[in-house]
């Protein structure tokens, strides 16, 4: 069941509904994308010394303990035109998709001499960051 809450501006127009606000996997987030950033948020913006380190110890507590990691809150927005704005957390999700980017070419270094390698590049690539297809020119 989906939960709903609608929210009105002073004209009595619906400014924005609240969908669904639980708990998702990393992998179940992405993979309802494509997500965009609004022109109005700000830049990339994360630096080693603060928030990079920060979630580097907690990417690595995770995997030492084997507990699962709180990714944090995500707000998305459905625009009018159907694309999905990530209004905040666009932070987080941009380190993500970074982080599984890279370990994705890392796994392709040895792909073709390790099948785990292999597997585990086609699994980040399908499950997470997704494939590109480019569009044929006429």
């Amino acid at each position: 069941m989906e939960n709903k809450r609608n929210y009105y501006n002073l004209q009595g127009r619906k400014k924005m509904a609240i969908k669904n606000f639980g708990m998702k996997t990393i992998h179940s987030f992405l993979n309802d994308g494509p997500y965009f950033i609004p022109d109005y948020q700000r830049e990339y913006s994360w630096d080693k010394s603060d928030q990079l380190e920060d979630y580097w110890q907690d990417l690595n507590s995770t995997l030492e303990s084997e507990r699962t990691h709180f990714f944090g809150q995500v707000v998305i927005h459905e625009a009018e035109d159907g694309k999905f704005y990530i209004i905040d957390g666009q932070q987080r999700t941009c380190t993500s998709v970074i982080i599984l980017s890279v370990l994705r070419d890392k796994f392709s270094l040895y792909a073709e001499s390790n099948e785990y390698a292999q597997y585990n590049k086609e699994d980040i690539r399908s499950k997470y960051i997704g494939r590109w297809t480019p569009k044929k020119m006429n």
